[in-house]
């Protein structure tokens, strides 16, 4: 699994392999200390945040969509 990152059309961030538990707190799960921030994934040691002009999301190893964290513009170019 990875999670994959996009920022101003082009994937600006790649974690992987994720060989773990992901967590995943939303807007919708929790108030976060910015309005910036929509979401934070965790997964072994690490935490990532997911800003509002950032599209996000989790794939498979064959590239499969498993879960959108945020897609307010990932097909809005």
């Amino acid at each position: 699994m990875f999670l994959k990152i996009k920022q101003k059309g082009c994937v600006s961030a790649e974690y992987w392999p994720i060989a773990s538990v992901v967590t995943i707190q939303t807007i919708k799960d929790v108030e976060f200390e910015t309005s910036d921030i929509v979401a934070k994934v965790r997964f072994k040691d690490q935490e990532v945040t997911i800003n509002k002009y950032q599209d996000a999301w989790l794939v498979n190893d064959d590239g499969y969509v498993l879960e959108v964290i945020n897609r307010d513009y990932m097909w809005g170019e």
